[in-house]
């Protein structure tokens, strides 16, 4: 017999997936519609644009920052210093308190839209987006840029065609 669900409110009670009984609804973002999903993660090298490792969750509010923990766990030996770039979904109290804990250096955008941020000063990130022409083509892309030591602005750049590039940009 099949569920009727019009009129009723969907959940992770009310939905299973016949394939992978495990999945759990989950909405990307306001006004999306949910669906039976897990949650694919990916910790990249920033010099090379190398996949360093993947992570695979159950879908919840909380599995990305949860995700990034696990897999810059163990990174943290290195002598050198290490951070680690990330949207500002990322900017909570909780998560940039545990990356400072490991001596890892949260470069995560700041989400200021009605509270405040978890990221101070030494290591705000900022996010932006262009467009422009290539040859006379339209092209655009995303991007994000920190303010390091020694007067250092250092980012990443993507493009709408899949490239990637790191920069940093040095005063004289």
């Amino acid at each position: 017999m099949e569920a009727d669900f019009h009129g009723e409110r969907r959940s992770n009670e009310t939905q299973a997936s016949t394939t992978a009984p495990d999945g759990r609804l989950y909405k990307k973002g306001k006004g999306k519609e949910a669906k039976l999903c897990f949650m694919g993660y990916g910790l990249m090298e920033n010099r090379h644009g190398l996949l360093v490792d993947a992570y695979l969750t159950e879908a919840s509010g909380y599995a990305e920052r949860v995700a990034a923990l696990h897999m810059i766990e163990p990174f943290t030996e290195r002598t050198q210093t290490i951070t680690l770039g990330a949207d500002k979904a990322y900017d909570t109290k909780d998560f940039v308190k545990d990356l400072r804990s490991m001596k890892v250096t949260p470069h995560v955008a700041q989400n200021i839209n009605g509270r405040r941020s978890a990221i101070d000063g030494r290591s705000a990130c900022a996010e932006f987006s262009w467009e422009g022409q290539d040859e006379s083509e339209p092209a655009c892309g995303r991007g994000w840029a920190v303010l390091g030591s020694a007067r250092r602005l250092a980012g990443y750049v993507y493009i709408h065609n899949g490239d990637a590039s790191g920069f940093v940009c040095e005063r004289d």
